[in-house]
This record gives structure tokens, sequence and C-alpha cells, in this order.
């Protein structure tokens, strides 16, 4: 799995599990490890840009709902139960 934008949060997740695995219970080549280590590294990256992208467009629905106002992602669960 290469990186990829169109690459769905879970598959990339379940990706970089697998790579794990390898890593820790395989007796694998240096140059294999090391293709692995990249391309997980790579899959956290877009993991972590999907991530930053999802909590934007929380703050974003939150901002411009009606009665809504802006919070931050760590503040929405207190904001929603509470409605305030």
């Amino acid at each position: 799995m290469n990186e990829d934008k169109n690459v769905k949060l879970e598959d990339a997740l379940r990706r970089i599990e697998e790579i794990l695995k390898i890593l820790e219970n395989e007796k694998i080549e240096l140059e294999e490890a090391l293709l692995l280590y990249e391309e997980a590294m790579n899959l956290i990256r877009l993991c972590e840009e999907k991530i930053k992208f999802a909590k934007m467009k929380i703050e974003v629905i939150l901002k411009n709902g009606e009665n809504l106002k802006s919070v931050k992602l760590e503040e929405a669960s207190k904001f929603i139960k509470n409605g305030k």
C-alpha cells in the first residue's frame, strides 16, 4: 500500500498494524525491514493528515451550526452534552 490520499484511514491503520507484526515477529532482511518501516511512516503521516482534517471539519461544523459555537475538539463532547 503506497502513500495515497484516497486510502481510507481504517485501511491505513490496518496496514500499519500488519507492518508492525511483520517487523516484530518475522526474521526479515534489513532492506525489507527498511522498506516496511518507510511505508509505515508514510502511512502514519497520511493518518495524521486525515485526523487533522477531520478535527478542522468538526470545528467548522460546530462553528457554522445553528445555535452552536466554535469549540476545540477536546471540548466538543462537553459542549454537545451540555448544549452550551
